[in-house]
């Protein structure tokens, strides 16, 4: 029989319907695209069937192709509905009896047609010029029982497909209504020839606009190159901009925190290329089509004017290996770098400050103890002579020690790479050390900054030596414990430790203090001044009693790196304590 406008029609919509099933094909392994190509398969199946029976010449042959067509029903039916349920996140309900009871349901609906014992299939066919197919068909009762179930299947997946469009940004609109129009052509098409005045069945026409539907949703929206759920949860709970670009540097997603930053509407950016949506900002295109790896501090414009960003780009592949395209996250920096550069300032200031008060105390002090010493030379009685240059020998001390507390209080900048064990021993040579002697058990380096960890060092020392004597044991060592038994995470620090009287518990919260001292020469700034240094680390301090009964100064927080390397980010604070022996100096 020649082919009728009927048999192009079909002809045509084959042709549709390949081009996305061998491109369905290669998505199998993602989310969707198992459901998908089996959709397109089975209207293959479907067309061709229909082809078939057109095309003809005895009824036998018709019958033949009629039951192949519902071969593709039986599949293209649920599949939709599985699609549905994977694409819009609620596979959940995808349960093991649920795929159970479809394919059972299919492999008794295909052996039931074929079969079909007592004609409950089909009750009559017969060949009817008025129609363009050349035949007519009355169905039996097992066709109607399954049309129910199939429909059902095809209402479900519908409703799933409305509910996610009307829960989500336009962003995805366009696609969704692309998979709607591909689904409402073939139930039209069939409803029209079930219960209407059509008596030619084009629902395999209506399969072939669902196939070029979603063609189009594949190549222009990116259909199943991103799981829509998925993505939402991220884009809708991210403070910083985030851009989605495709291959072709076209918008494909864009969060809020974005759009506002640049006045976007994020439903009309979204397939725009994005040399049109950044116009006016030319300097952003520019950076985005150039970056193939994250940068920090960089500066662009936005609508509020010019920010500091780190930008992070993370490319985006199939499982094939073909990149699809980029995204882009924008995390604003500029009121951390402006507090930071604040914070700067103040140092400089605390620094001009301590630096003119110890210039304009230590004159006057310089000339008075210049006096003294005249004095002492010219008079016999040198008593009260003696008593003002230890006066004034305090005043100095305490200008030092005043001017050290503001510097060791400024916030830690540039940390660096040290070795704990050398920056000891230079601390130990630092040190009157009389007779008192030292055991290093530190071979790790840290991150810090030298300078104060030399002076934190130096005030430890001299604090065992004059609240301990002269001859006192002093070790310093490491700290590694368990930090939380659940997780396995170990917390690291640093301890000095000696062999003298310790501290009593009840003094140990008081011995950081500004001012607190326990002999009558010190100035009682002694540990302020470590502890302080120990704060601008980020570090923590605190006192306990040595093996020895002495003290133990525990610095919780330096964390040991391997031969110079970044640090690794143990998120443990640090803890620095002493035993017990009232200390202060």
């Amino acid at each position: 029989m020649a082919p009728g406008a009927f048999d192009l029609l079909l002809i045509l919509s084959l042709g549709i319907t390949v081009i996305p099933t061998v491109y369905a094909w290669q998505l199998r392994g993602r989310k969707g695209g198992t459901p998908l190509f089996l959709i397109l398969l089975s209207t293959i199946v479907w067309i061709v069937s229909a082809l078939f029976a057109s095309l003809a010449s005895s009824s036998e042959l018709v019958l033949l192709g009629i039951k192949g067509w519902f071969a593709g029903i039986i599949v293209v039916c649920p599949g939709f509905l599985f699609f549905a349920l994977e694409y819009t996140g609620t596979d959940r309900y995808m349960t093991k009896p649920l795929v159970s009871a479809v394919v059972v349901h299919g492999v008794l609906a295909f052996v039931l047609v074929w079969v079909d014992p007592g004609r409950y299939f089909l009750t009559g066919l017969q060949a009817n010029a008025d129609t363009m197919s050349g035949y007519r068909l009355d169905y039996g009762l097992q066709v109607w029982l399954n049309l129910a179930v199939w429909y059902s299947y095809l209402v479900v997946g519908a409703v799933l497909m409305i509910r996610f469009i009307i829960q989500k940004r336009r962003a995805h609109r366009r696609q969704m209504m692309l998979i709607l129009i591909g689904l409402v052509a073939p139930w039209t098409a069939n409803v029209l020839f079930l219960f209407g005045p059509i008596a030619t069945d084009f629902t395999p026409i209506g399969f072939a606009i669902l196939g070029l539907s979603f063609t189009i949703a594949i190549a222009r929206y990116q259909l199943v190159d991103m799981a829509p759920v998925a993505w939402e949860t991220v884009i809708n709970n991210i403070s910083d901009s985030v851009f989605v670009l495709d291959a072709e540097d076209r918008i494909i997603d864009v969060n809020a925190v974005g759009a506002r930053s640049y006045g976007l509407n994020r439903a009309e950016v979204v397939g725009t290329h994005a040399s049109e949506v950044f116009s006016e900002y030319p300097e952003v295109y520019s950076r985005f089509k150039a970056a193939t790896e994250s940068e920090e501090g960089v500066e662009i414009p936005t609508k509020y004017g010019r920010r500091i960003i780190d930008l992070e780009v993370t490319p985006l592949f199939d499982d094939s290996g073909r990149e699809l395209g980029r995204v882009f996250v924008a995390h604003d920096l500029t009121d951390q770098k402006r507090r930071q550069q604040e914070l700067e300032r103040q140092n400089e200031r605390l620094d001009e400050f301590a630096s003119l008060l110890s210039h304009d105390l230590r004159n006057p002090i310089n000339v008075a103890q210049g006096y003294a010493d005249v004095a002492m030379e010219e008079y016999d009685d040198p008593v009260y002579v003696a008593e003002m240059q230890t006066s004034l020998d305090r005043m100095e001390t305490l200008v030092d020690d005043a001017l050290t507390l503001a510097r060791e209080s400024q916030t830690i900048t540039d940390p660096e790479p040290v070795s704990v064990e050398d920056v000891v021993s230079a601390a130990w040579r630092n040190v009157d050390t009389v007779d008192a002697t030292i055991a290093v058990e530190a071979d790790w380096q840290t991150v810090a900054d030298r300078s104060r960890l030399l002076r934190i060092f130096e005030n430890l020392i001299r604090n065992a030596i004059d609240h301990a004597g002269e001859t006192v044991s002093i070790t310093v060592g490491t700290i590694e414990r368990d930090a939380d038994s659940t997780n396995g995470l170990v917390e690291h620090g640093i301890y000095v430790a000696d062999d003298g009287p310790g501290i009593p518990p009840e003094k140990r919260d008081e011995i950081f203090e500004h001012g607190h001292t326990t002999s009558d020469d010190g100035t009682g700034l002694g540990l302020s001044i470590v502890g302080n240094a120990v704060e601008a680390h980020g570090w923590d301090i605190s006192v306990a009693e040595s093996d020895d009964g002495g003290a133990r100064f525990e610095i919780m927080g330096p964390t040991p790196i391997a031969n110079g390397e970044s640090p690794q980010a143990t998120g443990i604070e640090a803890e620095l304590v002493p035993d017990d022996s009232e200390r202060g100096t």
